[in-house]
Parts: C-alpha cells; sequence; structure tokens
C-alpha cells in the first residue's frame, strides 16, 4: 500500500513535467508497468518513464 500511494504522489505531484520518470526495483516492473498502463488510459497526452534496476 505505501509503494501505491508513493506511486501516486509521484503521478500527481508533477503537473508540469515533460516526462514523468519513475525509478523502482527490478521486481517491481510488472506491477508498475500496469499501474503506468492505467495511468497513461486515463491522461495520454502524459509520458512515462519506467526505471528499473537493482536494490541492492
Amino acid at each position: 500500500m505505501r509503494l501505491l500511494t508513493l506511486f501516486l504522489f509521484v503521478f500527481f505531484g508533477l503537473v508540469k513535467a515533460e516526462v514523468i520518470r519513475v525509478y523502482a526495483a527490478a521486481d517491481l516492473q510488472f506491477a508498475l508497468r500496469e499501474l503506468a498502463d492505467l495511468y497513461m488510459k486515463k491522461y495520454p497526452e502524459d509520458k512515462i518513464e519506467l526505471i528499473f534496476g537493482s536494490s541492492g
């Protein structure tokens, strides 16, 4: 639940960004891609860049 809250905060907190970049651990990529797809359906004019890497 904390991750979802953080994810939503990042998306709705950036009003004027050209590209919304989300950095996350690689094991979160499936969940974040699904959330990004849902967001893009509602806001197709926004651009989202998901960046995944090792968490440790």
